[in-house]
């Protein structure tokens, strides 16, 4: 599921995900809810299925190779 643009999921593990160095761009950018009160209006009943929020991510190029990105704190 996690394929295209450059992003290869088998090369990713479930901890890279969970510490968020995994190299996938942050989708919530591309949500409209999330960007603006008018935005957050408009869609504040919408849902996304796990599907549909890794196809947004996938329009992306990675950030940076798997492992290769820092945490936040």
């Amino acid at each position: 599921m996690v394929q295209g643009n450059g992003n290869d999921g088998s090369h990713i593990t479930v901890r890279q995900l969970l510490q968020h160095t995994s190299g996938i761009l942050d989708v919530g950018p591309g949500i409209p809810a999330l960007r603006s009160a008018d935005g957050y209006r408009a869609q504040r009943f919408r849902t996304y299925t796990p599907k549909e929020m890794v196809s947004l991510a996938m329009r992306h190029p990675a950030k940076f190779s798997p492992g290769d990105g820092c945490r936040r704190p």
